[in-house]
């Protein structure tokens, strides 16, 4: 229903939003040395489940208006070490998912979302889930729905499905 919900093929129920971060790393196949953009404007677990794979978290700047990831400081942050970028869908804002995923293109990297405050979030017809890798979902008491804790993960790949839940 989830899935249906999000216009999306696949809902994964997981513990949290962090599990659902982490497990979306290791769908990307972040590793040691590898390197994750993404954004200091989130809880701490946006960026420490990059560390759990031994990679490292590269910040970049927020639009200072929105406060969601600034794509042109996110591009000058690239290396040949990104494997990823986690961006935030910042107080049920999304960030702009159809440049991200030509940017994720461009240089082969992995678009993942931390949508824990977006649930109900769209951005020019799309839903998080439906651009990117993975859109990760928390249920903790204090997001905008909650079933006290939880999260859920939404992939668009039988084969990515079928990982998240054996991990």
């Amino acid at each position: 229903a989830l899935a249906k919900y999000m216009g999306a093929d696949h809902a994964v129920i997981i513990s949290s939003a962090t599990a659902a971060l982490h497990v979306s790393l290791m769908l990307a196949g972040v590793g040691r040395d590898d390197e994750v953009i993404t954004t200091p404007m989130s809880w701490v677990a946006t960026s420490n489940v990059v560390l759990y794979e031994h990679a490292t978290p590269v910040f970049a700047d927020v639009d200072p208006k929105t406060g969601i990831l600034d794509i042109k400081e996110v591009e000058k942050k690239i290396t040949k070490k990104t494997k990823a970028i986690i961006l935030v869908h910042l107080y049920g804002q999304m960030a702009d998912m159809k440049a991200y995923r030509k940017l994720g293109k461009k240089y082969g990297i992995a678009i993942i979302e931390d949508a824990a405050h977006a649930l109900e979030a769209s951005r020019d017809g799309y839903r998080p889930g439906q651009l990117g890798l993975t859109a990760c979902f928390s249920f903790h008491a204090a997001k905008n729905i909650t079933s006290g804790q939880g999260g859920a993960l939404i992939v668009n790949s039988r084969a990515h499905k079928k990982r998240a839940n054996l991990l």
